[in-house]
């Protein structure tokens, strides 16, 4: 089967497209996915580059996160059988392992899987898992109540946008920040209260004194100490697994947390779960929730469209690879 792997870290050009890559076979427990589209993230940035974790990292490897494609053979699963169209965030993003979602196949556990909402395109659901269910768990560690106030840092970005969708769908009262090309973008079509363009104004300054019930942070730096200020002394800051972190702070955070010196501190990689995309495919579904894509590329031109990820500022929605011509 075809499938885009690299053998060595390095830049996006180092990424190169196999034909002969073995198809796998399919487990008891697993689904085999015969893969439409797949999705580009951070996290196959980091592994590419040999930024995540590297001493443990396997290569060659194939990278992907996500995927949206058809059941082709279900191993006795009770809740799926070929021809189903699906969505799954997968372990390509774990950089012990080789296999991922760029490429023609791939055998996921039943358990990661959700029907794909049927008013999105393949190209649209493939960007959706990673970022969703990042946000969703982000939400969960919060633990806000309707009517609470929280502050998204980063709400343009994939997995921004969906905390703000999700927030605002659990009746929060959401202020995000973004830079100016995506204003409009956060406040008309993700719904948020209050819009920060951090690159005219301070969050310290707009804020004034204000204090959030939540935080969730998803650059890190000066963003994350600016955030925690802004932070009620009993409120949840919770920090997205990101390159901007700074680990004494992580530690100083949650050193604090844990003695009941400072509110209360989260760090979270988001994991599979099929229970969970399947309500945010349900929310898809019923037009609640919205999925947005910036551009679309062959994977055959997996280097390029990485370039483009990389190269790209303030962009808004996915860059997704299309599999299956």
């Amino acid at each position: 089967m075809r499938a885009v792997q690299f053998d060595n870290w390095g830049p996006p050009s180092v990424l190169h497209l196999r034909t002969d890559y073995p198809k796998p076979s399919c487990k008891v427990g697993e689904v085999l996915i015969r893969i439409h589209a797949a999705c580009i993230n951070p996290a196959d940035i980091a592994i590419r580059s040999g930024t995540f974790f590297p001493l443990l990292a396997k290569k060659p490897k194939v990278l992907g996160c996500d995927l949206a494609g058809v059941v082709e053979d279900a191993k006795r699963s009770a809740k799926f059988k070929p021809g189903d169209k699906v969505i799954a965030m997968t372990e390509g993003g774990n950089c012990r392992n080789t296999t991922g979602s760029y490429a023609e196949f791939m055998a996921v556990p039943a358990d990661d899987v959700a029907l794909m909402p049927p008013n999105l395109s393949f190209e649209e659901a493939a960007g959706v898992p990673l970022t969703a269910l990042t946000a969703w768990q982000a939400l969960e560690k919060a633990k806000l109540k309707s009517g609470q106030r929280i502050l998204v840092q980063a709400g343009s970005g994939g997995v921004g946008s969906w905390i703000v969708q999700l927030a605002k769908i659990q009746g929060l009262h959401v202020t995000a920040t973004c830079s100016t090309p995506s204003v409009t973008f956060v406040k008309q079509e993700l719904g948020a209260d209050v819009v920060i363009d951090y690159t005219q104004k301070s969050l310290l300054g707009t804020c004034k004194g204000a204090r959030f019930d939540g935080v969730i942070d998803c650059v890190g730096g000066k963003a994350e100490s600016e955030s925690y200020a802004c932070l009620h002394r009993r409120g949840t800051f919770v920090e997205i697994l990101n390159p901007g972190m700074s680990i004494p702070t992580l530690i100083s955070h949650l050193l604090r947390s844990m003695v009941g010196l400072g509110p209360r501190y989260h760090v979270v990689f988001a994991a599979p779960n099929g229970a969970q995309l399947q309500k945010v495919a349900d929310l898809l579904a019923s037009g609640r929730a919205k999925a947005h894509v910036d551009r679309v590329f062959p994977l055959s031109e997996a280097a390029k469209a990485t370039e483009y990820f990389e190269s790209r500022k303030g962009g808004r929605g996915k860059v997704v690879l299309k599999v299956q011509t």
